[in-house]
């Protein structure tokens, strides 16, 4: 176990690194060093992720809820949400190319509320001690009914991104 600034591995140890849902939360400046230590000549870091977005399929409500109930109550922590760029990458000796790309699920209200408490928003909260976990769970049962009402499945919207880097 190490951070991803401080890799534990020896020069050209790699042909391949993967980071998932993870890149907003690394320095950048130190990881990509590291990872450019540790690769092999022409080794690639794959950097993904998946998130949920504001959208619903079946109802522009849940689109409000999120807006203007769900991120008032949780908002997101800091993190660096910048996109890299081909002329970040070079500048770490990285060649740069990406695609975008987005899928739906389908969930009943329990199934979303127990997605919803693993994100860094909710779980930012309760670690402050602003709110139980089981109050989180609780409100958003409430709060979300109208939308996703018992019984039933709304189908919600996700967005992700691949970046690939591949080691010059």
């Amino acid at each position: 176990h190490a951070p991803a600034e401080k890799l534990p591995f020896d020069k050209e140890a790699f042909d391949l690194i993967t980071v998932c849902g993870a890149i907003n939360w690394i320095d950048r400046t130190q990881f990509f060093p590291e990872a450019k230590r540790v690769l092999k000549e022409r080794g690639w870091v794959i950097l993904y992720d998946n998130f949920i977005t504001d959208q619903m399929v079946e109802s522009e409500a849940y689109t409000i809820w999120h807006q203007a109930q769900f991120l008032s109550r949780y908002p997101k922590p800091p993190r660096d949400e910048t996109p890299l760029t081909p002329s970040e990458c070079e500048g770490y000796g990285f060649r740069f190319s990406a695609e975008v790309y987005t899928n739906e699920l389908a969930w009943s209200r329990s199934e979303y509320i127990e997605y919803m408490l693993t994100q860094s928003n909710v779980i930012a909260a309760v670690d402050m001690g602003n709110e139980k976990l089981s109050e989180a769970r609780e409100w958003m049962h409430t709060t979300l009914a109208p939308i996703v009402p018992d019984g039933t499945k709304r189908t919600f919207l996700f967005a992700g991104y691949i970046w690939y880097l591949q080691r010059t």
